[in-house]
């Protein structure tokens, strides 16, 4: 395709509206390529990534919102607290592995309060572990490990707790 084309110094205004100062002389060469273009490959790697969005990633993000709002309601039953304040306490609890962050004791002093986060962090893991899944005999991942992870709506890398210290946490 070398000497088939250059770019001119005036644009030419085509029919669909495109303008361009791009020109190709090599349309016969290339136009058996462009009549059977094999995307093939192409086709087949969309096909995977569209299974494994529909399989993997959307069932995680819907696992972790079910989770969150049960989170969000356990924690309800404990303090009284709008959704956006029970947010910031999640994602404490995901950032400082359950410890109480002084910025969120002294803007709740609510919280300071004997058991009162030791029940809510508690609270929060049990909505973010599940124990079982039947059809593999296998525990689940927790999501909130898969959330420490990478989550996909806030697209940051964040600090993750093992799975195996979530379910001990769990059983305490």
């Amino acid at each position: 395709m070398t000497g088939l084309y250059h770019f001119a110094s005036d644009y030419t205004s085509y029919p669909d509206g495109v303008r361009s100062n791009f020109n190709f002389r090599g349309t016969g060469q290339a136009r058996p390529v462009w009549q059977h273009l094999d995307l093939t490959s192409h086709a087949v790697y969309l096909a995977h990534i569209i299974n494994r969005t529909i399989r993997d990633d959307i069932r995680n993000e819907s696992v972790h919102l079910r989770n969150h709002a049960i989170a969000r309601a356990a924690i309800k039953e404990i303090i009284e607290i709008p959704d956006m304040q029970i947010d910031r306490l999640i994602r404490s609890v995901e950032a400082n592995p359950g410890k109480l962050a002084n910025v969120l004791s002294k803007e709740i002093p609510a919280l300071a309060e004997a058991g009162v986060w030791d029940s809510i962090a508690q609270e929060i893991r049990s909505a973010f572990c599940e124990s079982y899944n039947p059809s593999t005999r296998q525990p689940h991942r927790s999501s909130l490990s898969l959330l420490l992870h990478v989550h996909p709506i806030h697209n940051r890398i964040t600090r993750r707790i093992p799975s195996h210290q979530l379910l001990h946490h769990r059983a305490n």
